[in-house]
């Protein structure tokens, strides 16, 4: 019986990893992402020829990848697996063609829109992401507004502060990779962390990048060496959030000096949500923003992006920010009631099924818990 489940493990190992090669440009499940596929499909790209090739050439990659999808779907069916392992690999097969259904049709929609004896529109030096999701670009959040007084957090740091923070994490953990770049937000992809390239930074914003980004990047590096290989599954991004809202809380109340710390989109959830008229609402979300540089204006456009989406999901939160909001709430009960699962979670970009399923041993983590530790112990003596 032990032989018999290590080789359903083996094969369950296999198949998954078959699948993490067959990659299709979009993450999370489609309703997550619909709103950036639309925006990025055709105009992010450089055409160098005639639209109609560009088209037919996208349209046999993505006939190559379902292919490779329905031979991997044949053979999750014809292997011995458990009804666990079936089910989730299944699952993954399923979302994966779904995307590749969504982007013909989207591609070919917006592949029509085109006049091919025109030049195309890329967005090569184009702040694409903030104009289209936030309203605001690097030149609405300038040097000159960081400094203002925050009512979370009134510390402000030069940037050589911060890269003496970088470089002590570098020397914790140097596989940990950090890059400044144009745009006013943190980001991370690849195991590397792009910074926003300022004069200042606040305390808010140095608890950000090494708690909550580097969150980001333990839990595909830990997946990596748990497994062999990366792979983010399907349902992965409210973990995945929660979990680093979660280190934002845990460690950034270790390091405050003044209150609770909350991260300031967790703040704006909460003023929506009140019973106070729209002018209050419109207040507090200022107060919250301009810690992060936002002028009144751009605040009150900050505002009016969640009723935006208030017609399509009768709510006033944009579908990333309840990503954001209910995955802290998730992770904060699962670990309440198994504290073993912060690890579970920590282990690979999982989201909750495969959590529940217990499908991979946190047993080669990074020591992600001393390399946070020690980045606290740091922060904190910088506030000294």
């Amino acid at each position: 019986m032990h032989i018999f489940s290590i080789r359903i493990q083996l094969m369950f190992h296999t198949l998954l990893e078959e699948l993490s090669k067959v990659k299709i440009p979009l993450i999370g499940r489609i309703e997550e992402n619909e709103n950036q596929l639309i925006n990025t499909t055709i105009f992010w790209k450089n055409f160098h020829w005639d639209t109609m090739k560009y088209k037919k050439s996208f349209f046999h990659w993505l006939r190559r990848k379902e292919s490779v999808l329905l031979q991997i779907q044949e053979k999750t069916y014809k292997e011995i697996l458990s009804k666990k392992e079936r089910n989730i690999l299944l699952e993954e097969i399923e979302n994966r063609l779904l995307k590749v259904e969504f982007l013909r049709n989207v591609y070919n929609i917006e592949a029509q829109k085109i006049d091919p004896t025109i030049q195309i529109y890329y967005s090569q030096g184009i702040d694409i992401y903030n104009k289209a999701f936030f309203w605001v670009t690097k030149k609405d959040i300038g040097d000159h507004n960081i400094i203002q007084e925050c009512p979370i957090f009134e510390n402000i740091y030069k940037k050589s502060v911060l890269l003496e923070l970088i470089k002590y994490s570098q020397s914790i953990c140097p596989e940990i990779q950090f890059k400044f770049w144009k745009y006013p937000n943190f980001s991370h992809s690849a195991w590397v962390l792009r910074i926003p390239n300022q004069k200042y930074y606040n305390l808010q914003n140095i608890i950000t990048l090494f708690f909550h980004e580097v969150t980001h990047f333990f839990r595909s590096f830990n997946g990596e060496r748990n497994m062999g290989f990366k792979f983010q599954f399907a349902g992965y991004s409210s973990l995945e959030e929660g979990i680093a809202i979660y280190n934002e809380y845990l460690y950034g109340n270790k390091i405050c000096n003044y209150g609770s710390f909350i991260p300031y989109y967790n703040i704006c959830i909460k003023y929506l949500l009140q019973d106070v008229s729209e002018e209050e609402k419109k207040e507090n979300i200022y107060q919250v923003l301009s810690c992060k540089g936002f002028s009144r204006e751009r605040s009150l456009q900050y505002y009016n992006r969640f009723y935006k989406y208030c017609k399509l999901w009768e709510t006033h939160l944009f579908l990333k920010d309840l990503i954001y909001y209910n995955g802290y709430k998730n992770v904060k009960k699962l670990i309440r009631k198994d504290s073993h699962n912060y690890d579970a979670i920590m282990a690979w970009d999982i989201g909750l099924e495969e959590l529940q399923a217990n499908i991979v041993d946190p047993y080669n983590n990074y020591d992600y818990k001393k390399y946070f530790r020690l980045m606290t112990k740091r922060i904190k003596e910088i506030q000294k």
